[in-house]
């Protein structure tokens, strides 16, 4: 199955045969957390023997994503000043604040929240160099706004652990697997005892339109006047923070990682097996005063992506700095892998500039996508949703492994992911023979496929993703089916909806719970449709919807929808339009101009 991802995360795919797949299976293949042999070699196609597939460092040191970070599932918000755990908070300034100096005399040891949202409140803590005792606080699973602790080493100790962060300012923490982002402020401002492990850093000021223009690093790194930094490490930790310019020099832009001492000395300072896209320039590391040093500052293994708006790393670097294998990311790389609901899913990037091929292949199957190329720096988007950062990849069957390859360099294939539920060896024989089967399937839909819908069914004609959360499959006969959560994707006559090549197969569109807004031309020009199913979670029908669905004659639109927009129903033959509510409920609907099929023929359950 070849398939086409745009820059909206929408897959576009027609079929390749699955002739490329040879399988031997025998013995136990060593689990994850098991030494292993580490290939990452290019393969070269053609090889027709059969290459043992085995577990690379991509296996085993998984790179942080936006699903295998920060905080997940039902969270109870808290207010400033509550007390939780025997631990009394405060409320001061407005902010959340935590303090063992003159109160919560009697806690000492460990003390743990755990699935708390903390985010309506910046949280401080105060008076830590008054702490008498050893204290450790640990957050497992919360959200938080910004994080303020003293910028010297005390006997408190705070670790955070999944959760997700807008911004840190502080000494004597560590972070595992946690979200930062998604703020104007810089996200993690270290000054001593600070450890990141797979941390992703991610899409600053992206969510806060009071941010336009603001300056915003990854990592900043000044110092204070009573305090160096000293004794931060950031491991396996991933920056995706595009180049934001506030003025009209190189000296007002940002950075994925600055460290740039203003007010002391840096000592102690090592980022390792890091992956950084973004930035003015991606990498600062020097001190401003020539007072000022740096000692023992590491970069070791890190891939920089093509999003920086000059180079990698700003030209005056100091003394006591120390790059070793710091590379221009060269390939698609793949964070998480999961199965649910019947389908698979791999969390793609694509840091480079150029766009790439990904090859997956499963024990009865074969995929082939086109994973869209990341802007450099002089051609940002606007909205950094729409980069190619963990993209949600789905292949519709749950299969005993995967493997997934990158081709984009001709007659080679080089190992991005191996996922193997299966726990026996898995062997492939790759070779270049692809036989498009695409005009048969369509003319007879009798090529029989082994992959089925979620829900089971017919033998799928095309699928992939439609929306951020939302997939979409097509079976052969003519059945849409719509399912996960939010909103799809909006398309228009340059950017059609992945089955529109399709659109004249389609009988019935069947949208599951979960999704709340069909959008703009999802469905155009469908003329053979004549069912559809929408969900009772829907609210909004999006501009030009349903137009041209001439086959249409009834439809049902769900209680909870509050927006129907112009032409959504234009070019319908509707004969009965049901609304799952009463009168009072229906006036309360925007309903756009050329929807008057809608109202003339409208009766209400």
């Amino acid at each position: 199955m070849r398939q086409r991802v745009t820059k909206k995360g929408v897959i576009q795919a027609t079929f390749l045969s699955f002739c490329m797949i040879g399988l031997l299976t025998v013995g136990t293949i060593l689990p994850l957390d098991t030494s292993v042999d580490i290939v990452d070699e290019p393969i070269p196609l053609g090889n027709t023997e059969g290459v043992l597939i085995k577990e690379t460092d991509a296996d085993i040191n998984v790179i942080p994503d936006k699903y295998n970070c920060g905080a997940k599932g039902q969270l109870t918000v808290v207010t400033a000043g509550e007390t939780i755990n025997n631990v009394k908070f405060k409320c001061s300034s407005g902010k959340n604040v935590m303090e063992f100096g003159y109160g919560n005399q009697n806690i000492s040891g460990t003390v743990t929240f755990e699935n708390l949202d903390f985010s309506n409140n910046d949280m401080g803590f105060y008076n830590e160099g008054l702490v008498d005792r050893d204290i450790k606080v640990v957050f497992n699973n919360c959200v938080f706004a910004q994080i303020k602790t003293s910028e010297l080493a005390s006997r408190m100790r705070y670790e955070f652990n999944n959760c997700t962060i807008k911004s840190f300012y502080g000494c004597n923490a560590v972070f595992n697997r946690c979200l930062f982002g998604e703020s104007y402020k810089d996200a993690i401002i270290p000054f001593q005892n600070v450890t990141v492990n797979d941390c992703f850093i991610k899409d600053m000021s992206s969510t806060d339109p009071s941010s336009a223009g603001i300056h915003s690093d990854g990592t900043q790194m000044f110092g204070h006047k009573n305090s160096e930094v000293k004794d931060v490490y950031f491991n396996n930790c991933r920056f995706e923070v595009p180049a934001i310019q506030t003025g009209g020099n190189s000296a007002s832009v940002n950075a994925c990682i600055m460290v740039q001492l203003e007010y002391n000395n840096g000592t102690n300072i090592q980022f390792t097996n890091c992956k950084i896209n973004g930035g003015g320039y991606s990498i600062y590391a020097r001190t401003t005063k020539p007072e000022f040093h740096l000692n023992n500052v590491v970069f070791n293994n890190i891939d920089v992506g093509c999003a920086k708006l000059f180079k990698t790393v700003y030209s005056k670097v100091s003394d006591g700095v120390v790059f070793n294998n710091v590379n221009e990311t060269d390939s698609l790389y793949i964070a998480s892998v999961w199965q649910d609901g019947g389908a698979t899913h791999f969390s793609v990037t694509n840091d480079t500039n150029i766009d790439r091929k990904l090859l997956i292949y499963t024990d009865t199957n074969s995929y082939s996508f086109e994973i869209p190329k990341c802007p450099d720096g002089k051609n940002l988007y606007d909205n950094f949703g729409d980069y190619p950062f963990d993209i949600d990849i789905v292949i519709p069957e749950v299969p005993r492994y995967a493997v997934c390859f990158e081709s984009t360099t001709e007659g080679q294939c080089e190992q991005l992911r191996f996922a193997n539920w299966g726990k026996q060896d898995v062997y492939i024989n790759l070779t270049n023979e692809k036989i498009d089967v695409q005009e048969s399937m369509i003319e007879e839909f009798g090529e029989e496929v082994a992959v089925k819908t979620p829900n089971g069914g017919a033998a799928i004609l095309t699928s992939g993703t439609c929306g951020k959360n939302v997939n979409y499959s097509l079976d052969v006969e003519g059945v849409l089916h719509l399912w996960g959560n939010g909103a799809t994707c909006n398309y228009h006559s340059k950017n059609n909806a992945p089955w529109y090549e399709f659109r004249e197969k389609i009988v019935a569109i069947e949208v599951s719970e979960g999704i709340e807004k069909i959008g703009n031309q999802c469905f155009r020009d469908c003329t053979s449709v004549k069912e559809v199913s929408l969900p009772e979670t829907l609210e909004v029908i999006g501009y030009n919807a349903f137009i041209r669905c001439s086959g249409l004659k009834e439809v049902t639109i769900p209680g909870n929808v509050n927006e129907i927009d112009a032409y959504a129903f234009a070019g319908t033959k509707l004969e009965k339009c049901i609304y799952r509510g009463d009168r009072g409920s229906w006036n309360k609907i925007a309903v756009g101009i050329r929807n008057e099929r809608i109202l003339s023929n409208l009766l209400f359950e």
